[in-house]
């Protein structure tokens, strides 16, 4: 869960400028501590970001999402299987 004080953080800085940066990714050698705390910080920023409307939540999990969203599907051949009785 995103720490209260870094959401009021985020908060401040964004409402002093709506285009701050997102939390820096942490330097090498990454470390599992390291990782955590980032994306920690990424979800307080995330959450800033929406408590100001400055994002809706569909936005930041369409940002965030490793597949971004699907494309329309066509199906141009279509054959039924045959059924074994």
């Amino acid at each position: 869960m995103a720490s209260s004080s870094d959401k009021a953080r985020f908060l401040a800085a964004l409402r002093k400028n709506p285009r701050a940066a997102r939390p820096a990714v942490p330097k090498a050698p990454l470390t599992a501590a390291k990782v955590r705390r980032y994306k920690e910080r990424l979800r307080a920023y995330d959450a800033a970001r929406i408590e100001l409307n400055l994002a809706t939540q569909v936005e930041v999990q369409q940002e965030n999402s490793i597949a971004k969203r699907a494309h329309l599907v066509r199906v141009l051949e279509f054959e039924p299987r045959s059924s074994h009785s």
